[in-house]
């Protein structure tokens, strides 16, 4: 999933020949329809995030941050849509949010095997609650510098 239109499309280019790769142009949200993305500058932006205040972290003005509408599902409606009955690795990179939408998948019933997530732009007390999350969940995980690498219990018991 890409929001940005910009990325969305050179995505789609580099993944043309890949028919079992399907990108969506949206945002994951808490509801359906569109959300504000503030991207820092003017262009597409890998620091772009649902958080208003998101850009502060690089030491941004607000005046240097663009407001755009993006289109959003929710993690009901994306795996509905896309017929998604199982996750069994899940890749979260969305600038703040990671924890939220670690919750939204949780909370719509999915528990992938396997959870990578940037922990590095979440407050303390985000990186505290997703360590418990994920502990309560069964998992067990590792942290680098800005990952949460979390893998099912029941997984690793297997091997």
């Amino acid at each position: 999933m890409e929001p940005q239109e910009g990325p969305f499309t050179s995505l789609v280019a580099r993944y043309k020949q890949l028919h079992n790769i399907k990108l969506i142009n949206a945002a994951v949200a808490e509801l359906d329809g569109n959300v504000e993305l503030y991207v820092p500058g003017s262009n597409a932006s890998p620091r772009a995030s649902l958080l208003p205040e998101h850009h502060r972290r690089f030491g941004l003005k607000k005046r240097e941050v663009s407001e755009i509408v993006v289109s959003s599902l929710t993690v009901l409606s994306l795996l509905k849509q896309n017929k998604i009955q199982e996750v069994d690795l899940l890749q979260i990179d969305t600038e703040g949010m990671d924890f939220q939408i670690l919750c939204w998948f949780f909370d719509a019933g999915v528990e992938p095997q396997i959870v990578n997530l940037k922990h590095f732009h979440l407050s303390f007390e985000e990186r505290a609650m997703t360590r418990k999350t994920l502990t309560d969940r069964g998992y067990w995980f590792i942290e680098t510098e800005h990952d949460t690498f979390a893998i099912k219990e029941t997984l690793v018991r297997l091997v």
